[in-house]
């Protein structure tokens, strides 16, 4: 039977002397407390040998986690579990084949990221174009073009009238104004940026993944 040591909650107790009392006879105890209202509590935590297990970890093909693996399958994650009882959101490489054993799902995805580049190259490259035509560029930011302010200002007065709407239980209909060139522009860079180091991160780190063994982990709970 294998065994690992983990840090464990051993007890909870109301009084400082019972919980002194309980970590005495434990390994590397520690005593925290809480104090709510009047009441204080008293936690021990301790290291605790327990029965273990071994899990199969592999890769994700799209975020490159290290996750739990059934089958040849990488388990749900990349979720949120908020309070009100079911999870929320979720990597789109959950339950699918890990990188292991396959980087069809990665290489797609590589493939769909070059052509969003492609794309915003080209429309950033229109941007600029028409930035010089209007005389609204300059060398002296890197060749940004020049903030159209107005627009910016106009969209954020737009804003503010909405909530002042919203806030009132009134309807606000009026259409908000459009991005200024600026803004299409950075937002493009943006783009580029953020695919061309996904693209960067799926080669580097989970195309390599390709034919190795998955790795094994022990972790709390009963051998089978």
């Amino acid at each position: 039977m294998s065994t690992i040591t983990i840090r464990k909650n051993i007890g909870t107790r109301y009084s400082k002397a019972e919980a002194e009392a309980l970590a005495a006879d434990a390994t590397n105890p520690k005593i925290t407390s809480r104090r709510v209202h009047r009441y204080t509590t008293f936690y021990v935590t301790a290291d605790v040998e327990v029965e273990a297990r071994i899990q199969q970890r592999g890769t994700c093909q799209l975020c490159g986690g290290d996750w739990a693996i059934k089958g040849k399958s990488v388990s749900k994650h990349g979720y949120k579990r908020p309070r009100w009882g079911f999870l929320v959101g979720g990597c789109y490489g959950s339950f699918g084949t890990a990188a292991e054993v396959s980087t069809e799902r990665t290489q797609a995805a590589i493939e769909d990221s070059n052509a969003t580049i492609a794309t915003t190259e080209t429309l950033k490259a229109h941007l600029e174009a028409d930035a010089k035509t209007e005389g609204r560029w300059t060398e002296d930011y890197g060749g940004m073009p020049w903030p159209d302010r107005g627009s910016s200002h106009a969209r954020q007065v737009w804003k503010n009238a909405k909530l002042k709407a919203a806030r009132k239980g009134e309807h606000h209909n009026e259409p908000m104004p459009p991005l200024t060139t600026y803004e299409k522009w950075m937002e493009a860079k943006t783009t580029i940026r953020n695919h061309s180091d996904y693209v960067k991160f799926l080669t580097e780190n989970v195309l390599t993944k390709l034919g190795q063994d998955f790795r094994e982990e022990l972790i709390e709970g009963e051998s089978t």
